[in-house]
């Protein structure tokens, strides 16, 4: 496959000007329409909303690896993510409002 790649790179860059005035495909990719979230179902609806959100806390979990004094490792991760997730509440909901 490389010997391929490498055969085909060596006879365009002999000729360029053979694929100098080739015209490009005039394809866009589709326009983004809006979800309306409220009439997806309960499993698209954590999908589009909690999703970001609960990853980026379990991804923070497993890099930090919190444990809090006198609880186990499985609770400490839990009270964690929920500090993680309120303090994104908390910092989305200041700049939503505009406080």
């Amino acid at each position: 496959m490389l010997l391929i790649k490498k055969l085909l790179h060596s006879v365009c860059t002999r000729r360029p000007h053979q694929y100098s005035d080739l015209k490009l495909p005039k394809k866009l990719p589709p326009k983004r329409e809006p979800i309306v979230v409220s009439s997806l179902p309960m499993l698209g609806y954590l999908e589009q909303t909690v999703a970001v959100a609960i990853t980026k806390a379990m991804t923070a979990v497993g890099t930090i690896k919190p444990k809090y004094p006198f609880l186990n490792a499985s609770k400490s991760a839990l009270i964690y993510i929920a500090f993680h997730l309120k303090g994104i509440h908390l910092v989305g909901f200041v700049n939503t409002s505009g406080i």
